[in-house]
């Protein structure tokens, strides 16, 4: 564990994909980086459900660069995905090198990373993106999916480990800056 947790703490925090503010993100950047497994869809699902399907249309419409990223190195699961959404740039990661779909991402979206934002469910994921100088946003996994899989598996052991040690030392970072004076520097 680092000895710096603040790594761990995103820039914005959201209940799900469809609760992220279109036009707060038009203002903050000019890259997306969106998850695909329990971000966009549940785990191992083809299809986007309604109200995330509703948030892309707005997307669309934006001039942002986006992408979508999965961990997962199997390209066949988003395939339907991409038929409700559209062309969109989709970069994969490599088994047993995972987070290097962000960086193939940040490639793709071709901007420096300080102007993307990277939307993820895993707190270890938005960490290693804030290293190399993007903006993130943690947004609740969907739980939902009883689907069998070493994935989905992984995640939920991913889950369970965030939510018992890195997630109270952020709640603790955060109620620490929350408790600082805001005396403005002259």
């Amino acid at each position: 564990m680092p000895k710096d947790m603040k790594i761990y703490v995103p820039d914005m925090q959201r209940p799900c994909l469809s609760a992220v503010d279109i036009e707060e993100l038009k203002l903050r950047a000019d890259g997306i980086i969106l998850d695909v497994d329990n971000v966009t869809s549940a785990f191992g699902r083809d299809y986007i459900p309604p109200e995330n399907m509703t948030w892309f249309q707005r997307l669309r419409e934006t001039n942002l660069r986006r992408c979508l990223a999965t961990m997962n190195p199997r390209p066949t699961h988003i395939k339907g995905i991409l038929t409700q959404i559209g062309e969109m740039d989709v970069v994969f990661g490599k088994l047993l090198k995972p987070l290097l779909a962000i960086d193939y991402a940040i490639g793709k979206i071709g901007l420096d990373p300080s102007q993307i934002i990277v939307v993820n469910d895993l707190y270890v994921v938005l960490a290693y993106a804030k290293t190399l100088g993007c903006q993130t946003i943690k947004v609740e996994p969907f739980l939902t999916n009883e689907d069998r899989g070493f994935r989905h598996h992984v995640t939920r052991l991913i889950h369970f480990y965030e939510s018992r040690f890195i997630l109270p030392r952020i709640l603790l970072i955060q109620a620490q800056q929350s408790l600082k004076p805001n005396i403005p520097v002259s």
